[in-house]
């Protein structure tokens, strides 16, 4: 036999090692669970300090949506304005009734 067909007709072998694993604590057993042999993270129990939003950083992101819902009233109250005026020119010119 060649080698191509015996390269074909061996075993498997694995190409990448099996990853290392962290191994959980068997008395802490919080926010996991364990299925197959295997401990995994609850995705509920995950706490990414990264990517928590703080209280401050909650009170900023509201009062920046407050600044800008009064930003958006305030030019729709100038739109407003603006019309009114123009209406009041073209009442004014005689060209609407």
């Amino acid at each position: 036999m060649n080698a191509r067909a015996a390269m074909w007709l061996s075993p498997a072998r694995a190409a990448d090692p099996e990853p290392h694993r962290a191994q959980a604590s068997e008395d802490d057993h919080t926010g996991l669970s364990f299925h197959s042999g295997r401990f995994f993270r609850r995705e509920t129990m995950r706490d990414d300090p990264d990517n928590t939003v703080t209280p401050s950083e909650q009170r900023l992101l509201g009062l920046r949506a407050m600044r800008a819902a009064r930003a958006r009233l305030a030019s729709r109250d100038r739109a407003l304005a603006g019309l009114r005026e123009l209406g009041a020119a073209l009442r004014a010119a005689g060209g609407a009734g």
